[in-house]
């Protein structure tokens, strides 16, 4: 006899329990997802990586080995960062075995980018810049180190501009006053001192666009602030293809902020304690450029 099919009802009950039953697990594994999720914010919140005080203290966990080393390489990987940057935009003076007598180093050093310089525009067909802009008598000690980066930027920047094909001159250098670099609104003080430098050359317009390549790309960082150019006229009184241009050239220089003297009264201790923002000199940076 044969055996009968079951009713279309059982398979449906049959059916509606299967997937009762695997809607429940999905939502008993979701919940304990959920409140696996709770419990590792809620200790995350309260954990304080502190490797100073001891277990259990002020809900303050000692790090794992693991931790602290992933901060080291890190640290490490941003000092590293930070310290290419910073010799890039302000490299470390150089003052060899004379640093005891920084005006006999400087007085060297001036007299040898002068020579330097005679010699690239002896192997271009050049003349060589008729001055430097230094002062004529030697600078004061404290002076001196500023006045020694200056120097190293007349030299990369004569370099640089001396090799572009077709820069008829480079004329003259002048050493400007420093300015003090002050943060716009919204950053943190910037102890940085820009050293400018102003040059006047000749060139046409389409080596010019060459020339300000060039030093886009120098390295250590030439910082372009100004520049102005001027057509000139040949004998005949008619427009010259060359131009006469002059340039404003920066280097930075890393000032540390003053200490507080310990001869201070308290009062102005406690404010700085309290959260005064160190105060930048007064000097503008050169923000506009002459076209």
């Amino acid at each position: 006899m044969p055996k009968r099919a079951p009713p279309v009802q059982f398979i449906l009950f049959v059916l509606m329990v299967v997937v009762g039953a695997a809607w429940l697990l999905w939502r008993l594994r979701l919940q304990t997802v959920d409140r696996a999720i709770a419990a590792k914010q809620a200790a995350l919140k309260n954990l304080h990586v502190s490797p100073s005080r001891p277990e259990g203290r002020d809900g303050q966990l000692p790090p794992s080995p693991e931790v602290v080393d992933y901060l080291n390489r890190r640290t490490a990987s941003l000092e590293e960062t930070y310290q290419a940057a910073l010799s890039r935009i302000a490299p470390v003076l150089e003052l060899g075995e004379s640093q005891s007598d920084t005006q006999l180093l400087f007085q060297e050093r001036s007299h040898a980018v002068q020579r330097t310089l005679e010699r690239f525009a002896t192997a271009r067909n050049m003349t060589a810049p008729t001055q430097l802009g230094f002062p004529k008598d030697l600078p004061p000690p404290e002076a001196v180190p500023r006045f020694l980066v200056q120097v190293s930027l007349i030299e990369q920047t004569a370099e640089l501009l001396m090799a572009v094909p077709g820069v008829t001159q480079v004329e003259s250098f002048k050493v400007e006053d420093p300015q003090a670099v002050t943060p716009t609104e919204g950053e943190e003080d910037v102890f940085l001192t820009s050293l400018p430098v102003r040059i006047r050359m000749t060139c046409a317009l389409e080596v010019l666009t060459k020339a300000l390549g060039s030093l886009d790309r120098a390295d250590p960082l030439v910082d372009l602030q100004g520049l102005r150019m001027t057509a000139t006229s040949n004998e005949g009184g008619e427009e010259a293809k060359d131009l006469a241009v002059e340039l404003v050239v920066a280097r930075y220089m890393v000032t540390a902020p003053k200490l507080p003297a310990d001869s201070e009264d308290e009062e102005p201790k406690t404010k700085r304690a309290v959260g005064t923002k160190h105060q930048a000199p007064s000097d503008k940076r050169q923000g506009t450029r002459d076209k």
